[in-house]
C-alpha cells in the first residue's frame, strides 16, 4: 500500500540512508522461482502473524534494517495463501555463517531460520489484488536487474581482453594480429551487443507496462550466453595472466556463473520463454 511503501521504503531513499538494507528471504532449499510450495508457515494469531521457517542464500541478512519474508499461510495452499512479510532484522532470526561463494564475494550472504517469530499484522504487505502476478512482475524486474550486471561484467571482460591483446606481444606480433584472437573477440563483443539490446527491449517492455515474462526469459538467456563465452574466454586471451588474480578477469568469470544461478536455471528460463512465445 502507498502508507506501507512510505514507511519501509521512503527512509531508505534518503541520503543519510545509504547504510542501511533491504534483504529479501524469498528462496528456500529446494526451491528457487515458486514461493507457492514453501515450508516456511505464518500462523494468524490475534493482530499478529506468528512465522516460522528457513530460507537460504539472503544477500545482506546481517545487516539489513528489513528483511522480506515469504510465508504460505496455515490451512492454505498455492498462491492465495502465499503472503509477504516486511520484518524487523533482529537476534531471532538466526544466521549461519557467511556462505562461501564461487562468486559476488564482496557480498554477504547467508541461510537464515525463525522459529515462532512474531510480527506484527501491519507488517503483512498488500494491496495487490492478485499476488501470484504481483510476484511474478517483480520477480521479471529483478532478473533484469540481475542481467544488467552480468551484462557489465561481460562487458568488461571482453574489452579487458581486446586492450589486453594488443599490449602482449608473441611472434614478434600483438596477438590481437592472429586471427584466432581476433575472431574470438569479435565474436565477444557480438554476444555482449546482441545481449545488450535484448535487455533494452525487455526494459522497454516494463517500461510500457506490457507483459514482459518473454523478453526478459530470452534477455536472461542471452545474457548467460554472451556471459560464460566472454569471460571465460578473457581468461583464455589472457593465458596464464588470465587465472591470476592481478587481473580482474577471473573475478569477473566467477560473478557471472554466480549472478546466472540468481537468475534462474537456464532450462526454467528456456521453458518459460517457449510458454509465452508458442502459447
Amino acid at each position: 500500500t502507498p502508507e506501507q511503501a512510505k514507511t519501509f521504503l521512503e527512509p531508505l531513499s534518503k541520503p543519510d540512508a545509504y547504510n542501511d538494507f533491504l534483504a529479501c528471504a524469498i528462496e528456500e532449499e529446494f526451491d528457487v522461482v515458486d514461493p507457492s510450495h514453501m515450508s516456511t508457515v505464518a500462523k494468524k494469531s490475534g493482530d499478529e502473524y506468528i512465522l516460522s521457517g528457513k530460507k537460504y542464500m539472503v544477500d545482506f541478512a546481517d545487516t539489513a534494517k528489513y528483511i522480506l519474508i515469504s510465508a504460505l499461510q496455515e490451512g492454505g495452499s498455492g498462491w492465495d495463501a502465499v503472503r509477504f512479510f516486511v520484518v524487523d532484522n533482529s537476534d531471532a532470526i538466526k544466521k549461519s555463517e557467511e556462505a562461501d561463494k564461487l562468486g559476488l564475494r564482496c557480498v554477504k550472504t547467508y541461510h537464515i531460520e525463525f522459529e515462532n517469530l512474531e510480527v506484527p499484522a501491519e507488517r503483512l504487505l498488500s494491496g495487490a489484488d492478485d499476488v501470484e502476478k504481483a510476484f511474478k512482475d517483480a520477480l521479471t524486474r529483478w532478473r533484469l536487474v540481475l542481467a544488467a550486471l552480468s551484462l557489465g561484467a561481460s562487458r568488461a571482460a571482453a574489452e579487458y581482453a581486446a586492450r589486453y591483446s594488443k599490449e602482449r606481444t608473441a611472434f614478434g606480433q600483438p596477438i590481437s594480429q592472429f586471427q584466432a584472437i581476433a575472431f574470438m573477440i569479435a565474436d565477444m563483443c557480438t554476444l555482449v551487443d546482441s545481449a545488450r539490446l535484448l535487455i533494452w527491449k525487455a526494459a522497454r517492455d516494463v517500461d510500457m507496462g506490457k507483459d514482459a515474462a518473454e523478453s526478459s526469459a530470452l534477455a536472461c538467456l542471452q545474457v548467460m550466453e554472451a556471459g560464460f563465452f566472454a569471460t571465460s574466454n578473457s581468461v583464455q586471451i589472457l593465458g596464464g595472466h588470465g587465472f591470476i588474480q592481478d587481473h580482474p578477469v577471473e573475478k569477473w568469470m566467477r560473478d557471472v556463473r554466480t549472478i546466472s544461478n540468481y537468475m534462474g536455471l537456464p532450462h526454467e528460463l528456456v521453458m518459460q520463454a517457449g510458454r509465452e512465445i508458442i502459447g
